[in-house]
């Protein structure tokens, strides 16, 4: 009769451990994928600033060959290049071209700052998972000898 009297207590037990398990398990399955969102999120960040990089690199030298252009087409005319309103032109060129690429590096930048937020956020959210996990396994703790409690209450 004593082995018939402890089934119920060890089926709270078991409940216990099977819910604290699940618990435990999903919040590794959380943890492996906010370590693959961080990681993904970080080559995105790198990414963006080496196209920038580039970007930025093929706009200087766009600007750089719309200058020669000019120059070419200047000197063609017999004008003295670089000078008076030719001069003007030419600066003109390089300081759009300056724009063109400072704004792109900007953006890219920017870009990348957000992937970094993005991090950021995703080990916020991991902390959150990691205390999520403790207070869960405390719950199905107290609750499976809350369970256990009751059972033996209602057996007196």
């Amino acid at each position: 009769m004593c082995m018939v009297a402890a089934i119920p207590y060890v089926i709270a037990g078991v409940s216990t451990l099977g819910s604290m398990y699940a618990q435990n398990k999903q919040s590794q399955f959380q943890s492996g994928v906010n370590r693959a969102n961080i990681e993904t999120t970080k080559a995105k960040e790198l990414d963006m600033l080496r196209r920038g990089s580039i970007e930025e690199g093929k706009a200087i030298q766009k600007s750089e060959q719309a200058a020669a252009t000019q120059r070419a087409m200047m000197g063609a005319t017999g004008a003295q290049v670089g000078q008076g309103s030719f001069g003007d032109i030419l600066a003109q060129t390089a300081t759009a071209g300056a724009e063109d690429a400072a704004t792109i590096k900007l953006n890219a930048w920017r870009t990348a700052w957000g992937f970094g937020e993005q991090v950021k956020e995703i080990q916020a959210e991991e902390e959150m998972n990691k205390s999520k996990k403790k207070f869960g396994l405390f719950e199905s703790a107290l609750t499976g000898a809350s369970r256990a409690y009751g059972i033996y209450s209602s057996g007196k």
